[in-house]
């Protein structure tokens, strides 16, 4: 279980996957 790094400004596009 590694949650990609979701930064401030990251956190969208990580979460948009």
């Amino acid at each position: 279980m590694s949650p990609p790094t979701c930064s401030g400004r990251e956190l969208p596009r990580c979460e948009a996957r």
